[in-house]
């Protein structure tokens, strides 16, 4: 992951643990299950695989690859697609910031 990926990523973590978001912890151990996660995210989100690689700050390739179960998320995207789902909200607004930021 090169850094302005991995910096991407951090400042959304960030964002959330600043704004007090209380999180419970989810479980990517199935290969089925983070496709459904996935898929579940952008159905949340309304978005496509392209804009949800966007809003995460990955290739679409990245998201099209999750879903499909070629591959799965690092650690620090796992972290992004559990708040994107948990708090889509939250999620929009972080990421629509950081992109501002750009």
């Amino acid at each position: 992951m090169d850094s302005r990926r991995f910096n991407k990523l951090v400042e959304k973590v960030r964002w959330v643990r600043n704004h007090k978001v209380v999180h419970d912890r989810i479980c990517y151990g199935d290969i089925d299950e983070q496709q459904h996660v996935v898929s579940a995210i952008r159905e949340k989100l309304s978005v496509n695989q392209e804009q949800l690689a966007d809003l995460i700050g990955v290739e679409p390739e990245d998201v099209y690859s999750w879903e499909d179960g070629v591959s799965d998320p690092l650690c620090a995207e796992k972290i992004v697609l559990w708040i994107a789902l948990n708090y889509p909200d939250i999620f929009l607004e972080a990421a629509n910031r950081v992109r501002l930021d750009r």
